[in-house]
């Protein structure tokens, strides 16, 4: 019962898997679908939007100060209506919107660093489930190939012809390239779930048959990290925190402060029935004061971490070129070692597989080969054409690396 159970479960999985075809996408339609849908992006235009909205906050002023006096008796300046305004000094406000406006641009570059890893993931993804895809096709080409070999060697030991050893030695070929095929399957169907997952969608997809053709622009032998968008990043810290230190040294300065008063006799309160027509008249005052920090220990103790923040910033900056320039000049390296092999591939290898295939199958046929000669040279061709896919995917990824670095 348990067994029935488990094969009509499978039978349905099954028939649900076949029924949703999976649609197929080129690299131009991944990456722009990436682009619109990624969450992370979709956050960093959120946040840059909002920078930008905060840079209105720049001159911020205090809560207007609105009061109401009245003396029991008399017509004196405390009977009236007093508005009080305090005000930073000028300089404070031109230093507060040249942070929010280094803040704003620190948003703008690690948006584009954002999308600069996106292009990488889904452009590193998309090549490798292509490379699965032709693994396994590869490999499913010998599939039959070994069975049909592996049938006929069972025979022939069955009729004393070879021995035993022969027997499961083929038989160990077929089942050594079915189980490859059968990883490389899985393996390509995984790589296809991250695809989905790096375009933030449900729906299953694949590549197209076709390897795009990627661009390694190499003609740069150092990197200018300045001009990529890591590179940018760690310049706009570094230009926040000197902002951010600039006002901190601003905030400094002396406040001001404003009152203006004008007259009001409230009718109704006057408990001590004061004449108070002869103090009537058109009487406005104001006031105008300095606000002077008389302690600057905590300023001063702020100013002393906002100029480390600046060292940490230009520290970490060095640091970040360093590591680019080092990965860069490596990645340089694996790029040219894997364009040299796919240029064997591409000039030699793959030419004299198919000749190697032809020889192989024309002998076989005219009985100049065993068929045991023939699967070994056809083991050979299938090597070196699993060499040939194996190239065209590591020279890719050397051209993603190098392209990311770029930020190109």
């Amino acid at each position: 019962m348990k067994n029935l159970t488990y094969i009509l479960v499978s039978l349905l999985a099954a028939s649900v898997t076949v029924g949703v075809s999976a649609e197929t996408l080129t690299l131009d339609e991944c990456l722009r679908i990436a682009l619109d849908g990624n969450r992370q992006v979709k956050a960093g235009l959120l946040s840059s939007e909002k920078a930008e909205i905060l840079r209105g906050t720049s001159f911020d002023l205090d809560k207007t100060e609105v009061s109401l006096g009245q003396e029991t008796g008399g017509g004196g300046p405390e009977n009236g209506l007093t508005v009080s305004q305090d005000f930073e000094f000028p300089t404070v406000y031109v230093a507060r919107r040249k942070a929010l406006n280094a803040e704003a641009a620190l948003v703008r570059s690690n948006l584009r660093e954002k999308r600069n890893e996106v292009r990488r993931d889904v452009t590193s993804s998309y090549c490798r489930a292509v490379y699965l895809r032709q693994y396994s096709s590869i490999r499913a080409a010998q599939d039959s190939l070994y069975r049909e070999f592996a049938r006929i060697e069972d025979a022939r030991y069955r009729n004393g012809e070879i021995s035993r050893l022969d027997m499961i030695n083929a038989r160990r070929t077929y089942e050594q390239n079915r189980m490859e095929l059968e990883q490389s399957r899985e393996a390509y169907q995984a790589e296809c779930r991250v695809l989905a997952g790096l375009l933030n969608t449900d729906m299953p997809l694949e590549p197209s048959l076709q390897t795009p053709e990627l661009d390694a622009g190499v003609g740069e032998p150092v990197l200018d990290f300045g001009s990529t968008p890591q590179g940018e990043t760690y310049t706009r810290r570094v230009e926040l925190g000197r902002r951010s230190l600039s006002l901190a040294r601003q905030e400094l300065m002396p406040g001001f402060s404003v009152s203006a008063v004008t007259q009001v006799f409230m009718k109704g309160f006057n408990p001590y029935h004061v004449d108070r027509e002869r103090f009537k008249g058109d009487f406005l005052g104001f006031e105008v004061g300095v606000r002077i920090p008389l302690v600057f220990g905590s300023q001063k103790a702020r100013i002393r971490a906002a100029k480390l923040d600046v060292a940490i910033a230009e520290t970490m900056r060095e640091q970040a070129e360093a590591d680019a320039k080092t990965d860069y000049q490596n990645s340089l390296n694996e790029y040219l070692r894997a364009r040299r092999n796919l240029d064997y591939y591409t000039d030699h290898g793959m030419a004299d597989a198919d000749e190697m295939e032809r020889l192989s199958q024309v002998s076989y046929r005219l009985g100049e080969i065993s068929q045991s000669e023939h699967i070994r040279n056809m083991e050979a061709v299938m090597e070196m054409r699993l060499g040939h896919a194996d190239a065209v995917n590591q020279c890719n990824q050397s051209i993603i690396k190098l392209n990311y670095l770029k930020g190109k």
